[in-house]
């Protein structure tokens, strides 16, 4: 297993008035995602509308690192999981997360180009998209992915990605979720 060295990603982001609150780097289980999700609740208790935004934002993307990471331990049960790296934050005034995981490079272009499909879209086509996906088999061309329909629906914003090479086989996927604390607490959505 290679190492997903958070110093790297963070050389990676803009990170100009950040003040990181939290990093993680290892198996995307159930137990860690319920963990973060908790403290999460912390840094959005002013506002109950962010609070759901960044918590099911976080779940959809940790979830995928967790079924599609081409880095996998098995978990203290014995079951296979995959692996990633968390960072948490504020800037200025909003909320970010910031997750990555190792892809395979033979399925780096169709991941980029599922992302693509996503930020063109206007807000009733991605829940079109969605409402296709969800009846494909998860990981097959072209399907599933939700988590990155619903990030793109729950921000209101274009899916922020970034990627790089670790070798000849793997490339790390990093995507970036900021959300605005002021925006946030107005939303309906």
């Amino acid at each position: 297993m290679i190492s997903i060295d958070k110093l790297e990603i963070l050389n990676e982001l803009d990170v100009s008035n950040t003040q990181l609150l939290s990093t993680y780097e290892g198996m995307f289980d159930n137990e860690m995602i319920g963990f973060f999700s908790r403290r999460m609740v912390n840094f959005s208790y002013d506002s109950p509308g962010l609070q759901k935004k960044l918590i099911v934002s976080f779940i959809e993307l940790a979830q995928n690192v967790g079924y599609y990471s081409a880095d996998k331990q098995n978990d203290f049960n014995g079951k296979i999981v995959g692996v990633g790296a968390l960072l948490l934050g504020l800037r200025d005034s909003n909320v970010f997360f910031c997750i990555a995981n190792k892809v395979l490079n033979s399925e780096l272009n169709v991941l980029q180009r599922k992302c693509e499909l996503i930020n063109s879209l206007n807000r009733e086509q991605l829940r079109e998209l969605k409402r296709n996906n969800r009846n494909l088999i998860p990981g097959t061309n072209g399907g599933a992915h939700i988590g990155l329909i619903m990030i793109a629906l729950i921000t209101n914003k274009p899916l922020h990605i970034q990627y790089f090479k670790v070798d000849d086989t793997m490339s790390y996927f990093i995507i970036y979720v900021e959300l605005s604390k002021k925006r946030a607490a107005t939303d309906n959505e």
